[in-house]
């Protein structure tokens, strides 16, 4: 009975180190979100939202790239709060009433700038949230993109 119980101990010391790399369910889920992204055509970065330090804080940033020769006419952040969006710059331009309200839970600030329009999103939901995410961001683009 020893013996097996040495064995055992062994084969288990042995896989534990094998066990312990494999990904959490989590880390899975995530990646699947992000491999959907990438897939229709969305850019994930680890980035520092609007107000924080780089150092501070980094989190999931889901941005749609202009391309072609679109600019945007409003550039700024906008901030999620209980009582709903609020511009970051308070000189700032408001973006058209209704855009905001389709992005899923989880998204906290809305980036635009020459480049691209970008959430932050705790990545806390389904692969159709992307899909809201990036018809949300077209919205978005076509409503504040001129021609140049």
């Amino acid at each position: 009975m020893s013996v097996w119980l040495l064995i055992l101990c062994v084969v288990f010391l042995a896989l534990a180190p094998l066990l312990a790399i494999l990904p959490t369910r989590r880390q899975r889920q995530v990646a699947e979100l992000r491999q959907v992204a990438a897939l229709a055509g969305l850019q994930v970065r680890l980035c520092a939202p609007p107000g924080s330090s780089r150092e501070q804080h980094l989190a999931p940033c889901y941005g749609l790239p202009l391309h072609g020769r679109r600019k945007l006419r409003l550039a700024g952040g906008y901030l999620r709060e209980a009582q709903g969006w609020r511009n970051l710059d308070p000189r700032g331009e408001a973006l058209p009433e209704g855009l905001l309200e389709d992005f899923p839970e989880g998204v906290t600030h809305l980036v635009l700038s020459p480049e691209q329009a970008a959430v932050f999103w705790n990545e806390r939901g389904a692969n159709k949230d992307v899909q809201r995410i990036k018809s949300a961001l077209e919205g978005i683009l076509a409503a504040c993109s001129a021609v140049k």
